[in-house]
C-alpha cells in the first residue's frame, strides 16, 4: 500500500492497485487504466505521474510524483489500516479523454473528488 497525500503534504488515503482506500482500510474508489472511478463505475478523475488529476489540476498525489505542481513537504505516514473487506468491483464507465496536465493544484478538495476519502 502506497500513502496518497493531498496537497499539503498530509496522508489522506491509500493507493493498493487498483484499490483506493480511506484512512481506515475501507474501498472508496478504484484505479483502472489511469482513471479514478467510485464504487459505482463513475469516472471521478485520473491518474498519471503520480498525481491525482481532475481536469488536469492535481489534488493528491504518492510517493515518486513527477511532472505536476511544487511537492510539499510529506507528513510523517501513519500505521497502515487494516483493510476491510474488498468490495466487487463494478462495471465502470467508459473514461473521458484526459485534460492537459498542469502545474497547478486543484481547488477542490480529494474528498469532494473521491467521496470517502
Amino acid at each position: 500500500m502506497e500513502a496518497i497525500y493531498d496537497s499539503r503534504g498530509d496522508v489522506i488515503g491509500w493507493l493498493e492497485d487498483p484499490m483506493v482506500r480511506n484512512l481506515h482500510g475501507a474501498v472508496v474508489a478504484w484505479h483502472k487504466n489511469g482513471t479514478i472511478f467510485d464504487l459505482h463505475g463513475h469516472e471521478r478523475s485520473k491518474f498519471s505521474d503520480g498525481y491525482f488529476r481532475l481536469e488536469g489540476d492535481a489534488f493528491a498525489f504518492i510517493q515518486g510524483a513527477h511532472s505536476g505542481p511544487t511537492l510539499p513537504i510529506r507528513s510523517i505516514r501513519p500505521i497502515r489500516p487494516v483493510r476491510h473487506v474488498r468490495p466487487v468491483r463494478p462495471v465502470f464507465s467508459v473514461p473521458s479523454v484526459a485534460h492537459v496536465r498542469s502545474r497547478n493544484w486543484s481547488s477542490k478538495s480529494p474528498s469532494e473528488v473521491i467521496p470517502g476519502l
